[in-house]
C-alpha cells in the first residue's frame, strides 16, 4: 500500500511538471511570441488628440476648436463634422490588437501600403507630440479587414476595417455641409417666402414668387388656407438641406436667380441665396449662417422649394 501511494505520488509530481513545460512551452513559443508583439495600441488616448493630418490621393487636415473640429482649407477654415471625427478617434482607440500578416517590406506594394497608394494618418497633441502614425492599404482578403503598417517598420497586419470607411473617404466626408450652423426647428418658423426664378440649368425658367404666413394652427398665403403638411414638409426639407461641398474661397458669389426667406419667432430672419444650376446639376448658394458658399444637389432643392400650388389644400 505505502508502495503504491508513493507511486501516485510521483506520477502526479512528473504529471504536475510535464504540464508546467508544456505551459512555459506555449508562452514562450515564437507563435506565442508573434501573438503578444501583436498586441499594441494604434492610438492610446482619444481625448489627447488635437489634430490629424491624412495625407495621400486627397489630403486632410483637421484641428480641435473648441469643443468642436474644423478642417484647414487654403482659404481658412471649414466646419467639420466633429461627431463623426470623435467616432473615428474612438474607433482607433478601441483597437487593442493587430494581426501581423508580413514580416517582409517587400511585400507592402501587394497590401496598398508603398508610398504610390497608401494613406498616411498621423495624430498629434496639442503639443505637436505624434500620438499616432500609420498608413493604410487595401481592404484585406479577409471579410471586415484592411491592412495597416507603421513607418520604419516591416511587419504588416490586418485590422477591424471599420477605420478605413473614415480615412478613406472623401475630404467632403469630414465637412459639416448643413446649410445652417443652428438646427432651425419647424415649430419656431412663422413664414416662408420665395422669391425668384428656378433655373433648371437646361434654359429653361420658372418664376417662383411667394409667401406663407403661421397664423395659428394654419398657414395662409394671402387669405388663402394652404396645405400645412405641404408647407411643414416643405419647411422641414428647406431646414435639413445639406450641400455636397464648400465653394473655393476664390470662386466669385454670382447674382442670386432664387432667394428663400425664412422668419423665425425670435425675429430672426434666415436667407438663402441660390444661384443658377451649374453644368454638373448643383446649385451654389450662399446661407446667411455660413461664411463660405455651398454646392447643393439638385434633388435637395427640388425636394425643399416648391411652387405655390404644390402647397395647396388643392393640390
Amino acid at each position: 500500500m505505502n508502495e503504491y501511494a508513493f507511486r501516485k505520488k510521483a506520477l502526479i509530481a512528473i504529471n504536475s511538471v510535464l504540464a508546467t513545460m508544456i505551459a512555459l512551452g506555449i508562452l514562450f513559443s515564437p507563435s506565442s511570441e508573434s501573438n503578444r508583439a501583436a498586441r499594441r495600441d494604434v492610438l492610446s488616448s482619444a481625448e489627447k488628440a488635437a489634430s490629424i493630418r491624412i495625407l495621400g490621393s486627397e489630403a486632410v487636415s483637421l484641428k480641435r476648436s473648441g469643443a468642436g473640429w474644423v478642417l484647414e482649407d487654403d482659404g481658412g477654415l471649414l466646419p467639420a463634422e466633429s461627431s463623426r471625427i470623435e467616432a473615428f478617434l474612438q474607433a482607433l482607440d478601441d483597437i487593442e490588437s493587430l494581426e501581423r500578416v508580413s514580416v517582409d517590406s517587400g511585400s507592402r506594394a501587394s497590401l496598398g501600403l508603398d508610398e504610390t497608394t497608401a494613406r498616411v494618418v498621423e495624430i498629434l497633441d496639442s503639443g505637436g507630440l505624434m500620438l499616432s502614425h500609420f498608413l493604410v492599404g487595401n481592404y484585406a482578403q479577409a471579410p471586415g479587414e484592411v491592412y495597416i503598417a507603421f513607418p520604419d517598420e516591416d511587419e504588416a497586419y490586418s485590422v477591424d476595417s471599420g477605420i478605413a470607411s473614415y480615412i478613406l473617404g472623401k475630404r467632403s466626408s469630414w465637412l459639416n455641409l448643413r446649410v445652417w450652423s443652428t438646427a432651425v426647428s419647424v415649430d419656431d418658423i412663422q413664414s416662408l417666402e420665395v422669391a425668384g426664378v428656378l433655373d433648371d440649368g437646361t434654359g429653361d425658367t420658372r418664376e417662383i414668387s411667394y409667401s406663407v404666413v403661421r397664423s395659428g394652427r394654419e398657414w395662409k398665403s394671402g387669405e388663402t388656407v394652404m396645405d400645412a403638411s405641404a408647407v411643414e414638409a416643405s419647411l422641414r426639407a428647406i431646414a435639413a438641406l445639406r450641400g455636397d461641398d464648400y465653394a473655393p474661397s476664390a470662386e466669385p458669389a454670382g447674382e442670386p436667380s432664387l432667394v428663400v426667406t425664412l422668419e423665425l419667432a425670435s425675429g430672426e430672419a434666415l436667407r438663402l441665396d441660390i444661384e443658377a444650376k451649374r453644368a454638373d446639376g448643383k446649385y451654389p448658394i450662399t446661407s446667411s449662417q455660413r461664411s463660405r458658399r455651398l454646392y447643393l444637389p439638385a434633388w435637395a432643392l427640388t425636394e425643399a422649394v416648391k411652387p405655390l400650388e404644390a402647397l395647396s389644400e388643392d393640390y
